[in-house]
């Protein structure tokens, strides 16, 4: 299981985010699962977290995740592919 911790956030909510601030707060700080470490294989996979939707890969290094969006195409990162480690839109 691939879990990802949230820091205690201090004013900085997902945007359109579904929670009250209150609530937020206070389950943001624990860790929480998102995807099973078996389908985290060598192509992304897609998850959401309190509202913010994440992008999961696995390198040689390890497994890495990051924000859902391709900045200079618009897209979600999950519809790329890993290639020499790196994940490409």
């Amino acid at each position: 299981m691939v879990s990802i911790e949230v820091s205690k956030s201090s004013g900085h909510y997902p945007r359109d985010f579904t929670f009250s601030t209150g609530d937020w707060d206070a389950i943001a700080p624990f860790w929480f699962p998102v995807a099973f470490s078996h389908d985290v294989t060598d192509r992304p996979v897609a998850a959401t977290l309190l509202d913010q939707r994440l992008v999961i890969w696995r390198t040689s290094q390890g497994v890495s995740i990051a924000n859902d969006l391709c900045l200079h195409r618009g897209v979600p990162m999950s519809m790329g592919h890993i290639n020499n480690d790196q994940l490409i839109c």
